[in-house]
């Protein structure tokens, strides 16, 4: 359901990492050419892509 602007639906958040997760997350996103925004949309994607069954009994 778009809005009446046209925009996509995006929510922002805001991560606070601990330093080696940080420095381990900015290797592998040089290492795959994307964004670490983007690695952690990924990750986050095929997390719950994962534990769908789960959420929808909860």
């Amino acid at each position: 359901m778009a809005q009446s602007n046209d925009k996509p639906m995006t929510k922002r958040m805001m991560l606070t990492l601990p330093t080696v997760l940080y420095s381990k997350l900015d290797k592998i996103s040089r290492e795959i050419g994307i964004s670490k925004s983007a690695y952690v949309i990924l990750a986050l994607q095929e997390y719950i892509a994962n534990h769908e069954d789960q959420y929808r009994q909860s």
